[in-house]
Parts: C-alpha cells; sequence; structure tokens
C-alpha cells in the first residue's frame, strides 16, 4: 500500500471526515471536532490516564492548520467536558492494595437520557472506533460542542432504535448523581470529623491551597503556596510521582501541613474534584462569602448565567441537557443560556447543593 503525503489543510480535512460530526465542523479546533477527536483516540487507548489521552491526541492535531502550542488546553477542557457528561468515566486506581492513587479513564457505557422537552442525549464510547448507533438505524445524532442529541423521521421509535443499538436508558436522577442537599456547616462538619481522624501528615511538598479569603470570582488567582501564617483547614492540591495532582483537605498550622484527606471520600467512584469544588463553596458560605453566579438577559425567552469558577460535574450535567452553551460573559469562567420557564428551578438547584448567591446584571 502507498503512503500518501498530505498538506496540512488535506489532512486536517482527512481527520475530520474520520469522526463523523454532524454538522460537520470548519475547524478541528471547534468544540464538536475536538469531543469526536477526543472520543475516536480513547476508544484505542482507554484505559489510560487524562494526561496521557490529552498528549495523544494533542500530538495527532500539533501542525494542523490553526492548531497552535495551546491546543493542550483545549484537549484538556474538553476531556473534562467528557468525563462530565460521562462518555468517559474517571476511576482513581492503584496499582498495589496500598500504593498511590492515580486517575485513569475508561469509556463510559453506551446509555441515553429522555427528556421530554428536549428529546434524547447519548453518551458512552464504544471500544475501537466502532459508531454509538448504526447508520441504519433510521435516527440522527447532532453534536452540538460535547453534546450530542438524536433527531429521527419517527420521534415515536427513537427509544427503540436506541435499544436496538444496545444502548441502556438512564433515569436522569441516575445519570445526575446529585447529592442530597444540606446545610454547608454540616458537610463542612462531616469533613473535618474525617480530618480530624487522620494521623499526622508528614512533610508535603509542593501543596496549594485554594485561599478562601481571596475573592470567589477570581477562581484561578486563589489559589497559592502555603504561607507561614496560614492556620486552619483548606481545600488543597498535592502532587504525586505520577498522575495528575491528588485533590484534598489540609489541616495546616503556621503554614506546615499537620493532617491531610485525600478525597474524594463519599464515593469510590466519584472524582476528587467534585468533593472539593463542593467543599469549598460550602467553606465560602460559611466565611461570609458564598460563590455567586451572575443572571442576564439572553433574548425575549432566555436569560444567561455567569459562572466564575468550576463546578462540579454533576452540576455540568445538569446544564448540558438543560442550558445552552454561550459565549463567555465579563469576567466569567463560563456561561449558559437557560429557558426563563426553568430559570428558578435552575437557581434553587444551585441554592440547595451549592450555596451560591444569585446577582443579577
Amino acid at each position: 500500500m502507498a503512503v500518501e503525503r498530505l498538506d496540512p489543510a488535506t489532512a486536517a480535512e482527512a481527520l475530520l471526515d474520520t469522526i463523523d460530526v454532524e454538522p460537520i465542523p470548519e475547524s478541528i479546533v471547534a468544540p464538536e471536532a475536538l469531543a469526536g477527536l477526543v472520543r475516536r483516540a480513547a476508544s484505542f487507548v482507554c484505559p489510560i490516564t487524562p494526561r496521557r489521552l490529552s498528549e495523544f491526541v494533542t500530538r495527532t492535531i500539533i501542525g494542523l492548520p490553526n492548531i497552535g502550542a495551546d491546543c493542550s488546553s483545549l484537549v484538556d477542557q474538553t476531556i473534562e467536558s467528557l468525563i462530565a457528561i460521562g462518555d468517559l468515566v474517571e476511576l482513581s486506581v492503584a496499582d498495589e492494595p496500598e500504593g498511590p492513587k492515580r486517575r485513569v479513564l475508561y469509556l463510559g457505557t453506551p446509555s441515553y437520557v429522555r427528556r421530554e422537552t428536549r428529546g434524547c442525549f447519548v453518551f458512552g464510547v464504544r471500544p475501537d472506533g466502532e459508531p454509538l448507533i448504526a447508520d441504519d438505524a433510521n435516527v440522527h445524532l447532532v453534536h452540538n460542542a460535547h453534546i450530542r442529541q438524536l433527531t429521527s423521521v419517527d420521534p415515536s421509535g427513537i427509544e427503540d432504535a436506541l435499544q436496538l443499538n444496545g444502548l441502556r436508558r438512564l433515569r436522569i436522577e441516575q445519570w445526575l448523581r446529585v447529592p442530597r442537599p444540606l446545610p454547608a456547616v454540616e458537610l463542612l462538619a462531616d469533613y473535618d470529623a474525617r480530618l480530624s481522624a487522620r494521623g499526622p501528615a508528614g512533610d508535603i511538598p509542593d501543596l496549594r491551597i485554594l485561599d478562601p479569603a481571596l475573592p470567589v470570582n477570581y477562581y484561578s488567582g486563589r489559589w497559592r503556596g502555603p504561607r507561614r501564617a496560614d492556620s486552619g483547614s483548606f481545600v488543597a492540591r498535592r502532587p504525586q510521582e505520577f498522575g495528575s495532582d491528588i485533590w484534598c483537605y489540609a489541616t495546616l498550622s503556621d503554614g506546615q501541613v499537620e493532617r491531610i484527606l485525600d478525597l474524594p471520600v463519599g464515593d469510590p467512584v466519584a472524582r476528587g474534584a467534585d468533593e472539593a469544588l463542593r467543599l469549598q463553596a460550602a467553606i465560602d458560605e460559611q466565611c461570609g462569602h458564598p460563590q455567586t453566579v451572575r443572571v442576564g438577559d439572553a433574548d425575549a425567552v432566555s436569560a444567561r448565567i455567569d459562572f466564575f469558577g468550576p463546578v462540579p460535574t454533576w452540576v455540568q450535567r445538569r446544564l448540558d441537557v438543560i442550558a445552552s452553551e454561550a459565549p463567555r460573559s465579563r469576567g466569567a469562567l463560563f456561561s449558559c443560556v437557560v429557558p426563563r420557564t426553568e430559570l428558578d428551578e435552575e437557581l434553587t438547584f444551585l441554592r440547595e447543593l451549592m450555596w451560591f448567591v444569585v446577582a443579577l446584571e
């Protein structure tokens, strides 16, 4: 078989042809294209750590049109989005029973969720690049960023087609896996009790803490190294020899780590980041400056919600089926648009589960 040398533009077109995304993206860096590329790569290389998957995809697209050296951050964001939606499943795995744990990604089981007002959302990845749904299934997948939604000439037959293709139906409650609502003080008390039961931490080099005294609307600026004046308990991250930094909850005295609790602790298949982000929201609420979402007008029938920090995957999943992605507003980390008919319900959800307060634009 002859090997043909392709110019970068032709190579990009050929790569887009392999991921079967509709409508066809104009560029490899389009969210739909990156999501398709990550899914396809994962189907061949999982189980794999997030870092290695990111490196694999980044090496594939470096040198193509509009791809710069900073594309790895876009790939990282795409991987996180696919974990949030359920296309990929992240587990903490130890090579030895008492050994250090690392984040490992597995393929999500092909599944779907049905919402009466939005139709069917599908997620999961089949191995070896196999399509999620056969071409002759009489349904059509529409891609919007990392979300895949079904349309059909016969809406009443969508579920039959999905089940014939081996997709399992999940109730939305199963898919969201939302923790129970409770006061912030109770959540903190639970983690503080777990932390106080830990033995001395020993030396923890290169620890970084999330400073609760810094503004809640500037997430990246809240991270810093410990200082001599730091005493109390903090959400933190600590490096490990292999894999991503570990989320944890740490007690410091005069800047020195006394005790440390690695996350997650509540659910063995939960993500440490999810527990940490909710724990930080509880800390902020108890410190008297709760995290904020900003609400503004999108159009006559929709409202825009601006978020100033990352949210747990169970919040992101809910937004994925309720909201539409929107251009990021001033100062926000990300923004979305929700129908006004569902706005109050979504804001109540954020207040009850994350103790967010609402600021009107």
